[in-house]
């Protein structure tokens, strides 16, 4: 009777640790989750409407949940003294912030940014759009906004409904520029100096994302730093959508 009495209080004390644990993590999920507002549909954000009271991630969860990496999460706004021609580092930690949820009955779909803006150097910005289960585990991910370069790249993507996206990458068309060293010289003035590239990608039932249509590329006027805003009257294939 001991051992079978002994073994029922192991069991418990066992099951009470797992419970424990499994929920800690749900919770920490969860409250990941809680910092995301609600994402309105259809909608879009080059035209500005977007929650300004974003919120940060912090450290852990950006590291843990949301495909980063410690160097993700670093800057280094450095100081450049040309006088002795000597530069100073300066590393300092960036979080990445909450933009939007959409809330499914199999999984959560999360969108969050990350800006790094040095003083001295290239801004750049990587929005993703990440699905997961509700415990936490990752499911699917693609980037939806982003800027690598000054001047020569650019996505931006229309939310059609809660699991249709349209994604636009806004790319110099190389036809009409000549290059040299890293400087786009324009041939001809009067032709298309950005050409934009139209996918259409689809979240199915289990919260992977696939690639559903492929438009025809589209041939624009302005140079592809202008089609990072909005211009209510350009030729830019986003202003279609007026959410």
């Amino acid at each position: 009777m001991k051992k079978y009495f002994l073994a029922i209080i192991l069991n418990v004390i066992t099951f009470n640790i797992y419970s424990q644990t499994t929920i800690k993590q749900t919770s920490t999920f969860q409250n990941l989750i809680g910092l995301f507002p609600e994402q309105k549909l259809p909608s879009k954000y080059k035209n500005g409407k977007i929650n300004n009271n974003i919120k940060d991630i912090n450290k852990i969860d950006a590291l843990k949940h949301l495909h980063f990496i410690e160097d993700d999460l670093k800057m280094n706004d450095y100081d450049y003294n040309y006088d002795e021609d000597i530069k100073y580092d300066n590393w300092v930690e960036i979080l990445p912030g909450a933009l939007g949820k959409i809330s499914n009955k199999k999984y959560v779909t999360l969108v969050y940014a990350l800006l790094k803006s040095p003083t001295n150097d290239l801004e750049t910005y990587k929005a993703l759009l990440a699905t997961f289960t509700y415990e936490g585990a990752a499911i699917d991910s693609i980037v939806i906004r982003s800027q690598y370069t000054r001047e020569e790249d650019w996505r931006d993507v229309v939310f059609l409904d809660n699991n249709i996206l349209r994604i636009f990458d806004y790319k110099p068309n190389l036809e009409n520029y000549n290059v040299k060293g890293g400087i786009y010289y324009i041939i001809d003035e009067e032709s298309s100096q950005t050409v934009v590239e139209i996918n259409d990608y689809q979240i199915d039932e289990y919260g992977k994302i696939i690639l559903i249509k492929t438009y025809p590329k589209q041939y624009l006027k302005e140079f592809v730093d202008f089609y990072r805003s909005y211009h209510a009257n350009s030729d830019d294939p986003m202003n279609e959508y007026d959410f």
